[in-house]
């Protein structure tokens, strides 16, 4: 993981918001299950800044890479995505969602346990799943 390099080389904190997100049960077309978690990921790109990286690891499952960000820092920056996320998913609770942090050097020293503490809060069925398979989200710009 590039990130963790950069951080563990000047000594900088590096935070994880792991963001999972569920479509509410009465959404079953795949058509409204993608409108509604893209609309999740836009509320979630308006509440992050600009040198934030937003990962999409699975369905429904994304993280946030904090540079520079410590665990006080990145609790506070998940607390914002998740007053964003409520006000997405509306009244009517489109969707549901968990979002965790993890921190360096606070939770773990090195990337393979940063690695493997992200992967333990993924869904079961992504057991398995190698940072390989981790690609960037890209969103549209912000109205």
């Amino acid at each position: 993981m590039m990130e963790f390099r950069r951080s563990a080389n000047c000594g900088e904190p590096l935070s994880v918001v792991v963001i999972l997100l569920k479509p509410a049960a009465g959404i079953d077309d795949p058509a409204d299950i993608t409108s509604t978690l893209g609309d999740a990921v836009m509320a979630i790109s308006r509440k992050i800044r600009s040198d934030d990286s937003l990962y999409n690891f699975l369905a429904g499952a994304f993280g946030i890479i904090l540079h520079g960000k410590c665990m006080q820092d990145a609790r506070l920056v998940a607390a914002r995505i998740s007053d964003g996320l409520n006000d997405a998913a509306g009244a009517a609770k489109r969707f549901t969602f968990e979002v965790k942090v993890l921190n360096y050097p606070q939770n773990v020293s090195s990337a393979y346990e940063l690695e493997e503490a992200v992967g333990l809060l993924l869904p079961e069925e992504s057991s398995g799943a190698s940072s390989a398979e981790h690609s960037p989200v890209s969103v549209g710009p912000s109205k």
